[in-house]
């Protein structure tokens, strides 16, 4: 277990005490990735130059495209170097775009697509749960179970994942869950989200 991540729950539920109302853990989780100068700077600038020039924004494929295609190299540097999940933990269930062009209608008058669907898990070790079950027996305003903990953490870093699509799509993007599951794995904590990603 990193440092990083005893750090980043910390921090998380300093700014947030992990809590949804008002956006308020959403917001506090784009912030923690817009902090990270170099790093949030660099895979903005990466996914933007697959943007611009392997033909994404010129076909209309869009974003959807962009999303589906690049997926293992987009979210696994969101989550391991914006963010400190562990690359081991992180398992890519599926990515799919629910609409495709249509053959029959020119590309000039085509609806760009843009929805895209993500399951994606997370394994907490078991020292990782150590830290966020500390922090919850040390922080008496922290009301909640560290399963929940450990969902609203993956969770939220997912649907903070709309704002880095925003920057390269050029108008709003977000990321909205359809379904979060968790369940133990021997000691260890398995979460899977499923977020819907529209304009």
């Amino acid at each position: 277990m990193s440092t990083r991540f005893k750090q980043f729950v910390a921090r998380i539920a300093r700014r947030s005490d992990f809590l949804p109302i008002r956006d308020q853990l959403l917001h506090t989780m784009k912030r923690d990735a817009i902090a990270k100068y170099r790093n949030y700077p660099r895979l903005i600038n990466k996914m933007n130059q697959i943007w611009e020039n392997n033909g994404y924004k010129d076909d209309r494929r869009n974003i959807a495209g962009l999303i589906e295609e690049n997926s293992a190299d987009f979210l696994i540097a969101y989550l391991t170097i914006l963010f400190p999940f562990r690359r081991r933990g992180i398992k890519i269930e599926s990515v799919k775009s629910i609409s495709s062009p249509d053959p029959s209608v020119s590309v000039e008058n085509q609806v760009p697509i843009s929805d895209v669907v993500i399951q994606i898990s997370h394994k907490y070790s078991v020292k990782e749960m150590e830290v966020i079950q500390e922090l919850l027996k040390t922080n008496d305003s922290l009301n909640m179970s560290a399963e929940s903990v450990c969902k609203r953490l993956f969770l939220y870093c997912m649907n903070a994942f709309g704002y880095v699509v925003k920057e390269i799509y050029g108008t709003s993007y977000s990321l909205m869950t359809t379904g979060i599951d968790g369940g133990w794995k021997e000691k260890e904590y398995l979460v899977t989200v499923k977020v819907h990603g529209r304009e």
